[in-house]
């Protein structure tokens, strides 16, 4: 489980660079956790709304997305254009 075998990028409601374009969350998965949760993953379009728990692995700076390692997801109600 040292690896990543899924990877969602995820643009925060109020973004955590001003002005900023893109991702600001990169929000991974173990092999196991993306099996647990294929379906809702799968069933992800880009600007759902979505709820996961996490543990922070490293903190991103203006070149980098904060990393984060995923152990639940489930997708809301609501979308976001990006």
């Amino acid at each position: 489980m040292a690896y990543h075998t899924a990877q969602i990028m995820v643009k925060m409601e109020h973004s955590d660079i001003p002005e900023g374009q893109g991702a600001d969350l990169g929000v991974t998965f173990s092999e196991a956790n993306l099996e647990k949760h294929s379906a809702i993953i799968e069933d992800l379009h880009i600007g759902d709304h979505i709820r996961f728990n996490a543990t922070l692995i490293s903190l991103g700076d203006r070149h980098h997305l904060h990393h984060l390692r995923a152990f639940d997801i489930a997708k809301i109600p609501g979308h976001l254009d990006v």
